[in-house]
């Protein structure tokens, strides 16, 4: 893997055994893009997803980061998976120090040029920060997954609204499935909202019932949750 353009740096390291790739912005805006280019033969990417392991230091500093993948050794035509960056950064899947792989599908890339999926012969990655500091992502690895052989809808209801038990009794008719996400404080408070007894019929039904909450169930102390 290589530095694509002179901005930022690139270091190989190797970390209780795993090898991994360094790059760090520059912390002024640039983006930042490493790849391993030539890859012979080249790989067949349709039907298939993407999956990266990363871990990010400077997070706070992080405005972006996507997976390439190129057909012509990433000079004119190119697909970018970006990987999703919210403005509350608790909820984010890239977060502080910590590893994580991460699955993205084609189906949100953009492509730039004219790229063959069943070509491909290039895979980088590129970072860029806010321009206020610099951030550091390790590279663990890049991989093509097998997509599913079918799509799935997932049915969800935020926030314990009265009407979700409704719905739950509704899916329950069809033998369909979702996930209901109340947010414990107000549940049992307000006539627009489920009430105890609710949620127990929500999950005595087959549903799952999950916290939408501030902070999210990561963040709160095992005891407590």
């Amino acid at each position: 893997i290589a530095k694509v353009w002179a901005e930022g740096t690139l270091e190989a390291r190797r970390e209780d055994g795993r090898p991994m790739a360094t790059l760090t912005t520059d912390g002024k805006g640039h983006p930042t893009l490493v790849a391993l280019q030539g890859l012979a033969p080249a790989v067949d990417a349709r039907g298939r997803f993407a999956q990266a392991v990363v871990r990010v230091r400077g997070v706070e500093h992080l405005a972006g980061i996507e997976v390439r993948f190129s057909s012509d050794g990433m000079h004119s035509g190119w697909f970018s998976l970006p990987v999703l960056l919210y403005g509350d950064r608790e909820y984010n899947f890239v977060q502080q120090d910590t590893w994580a792989p991460i699955t993205l599908s084609f189906g949100a890339a953009v492509a730039t040029g004219k790229p063959d999926r069943g070509r491909i012969d290039s895979v980088g990655t590129m970072v860029t920060d806010d321009g206020q500091g610099k951030v550091e992502v390790d590279l663990a690895g890049i991989a093509l997954v097998d997509a599913p052989k079918q799509g799935v809808v997932s049915f969800t209801f935020d926030d314990g609204y009265k009407e979700h038990v409704a719905a739950a009794r509704m899916l329950a008719e069809r033998d369909w499935t979702g996930t209901f996400y109340v947010i414990p404080q107000l549940v049992g408070t307000h006539p627009a909202y489920l009430t105890e007894a609710d949620v127990a019929e929500i999950g005595k039904l087959g549903f799952d019932v999950a916290a939408h909450d501030d902070p999210p169930l990561t963040q709160v102390p095992p005891a407590e949750l």
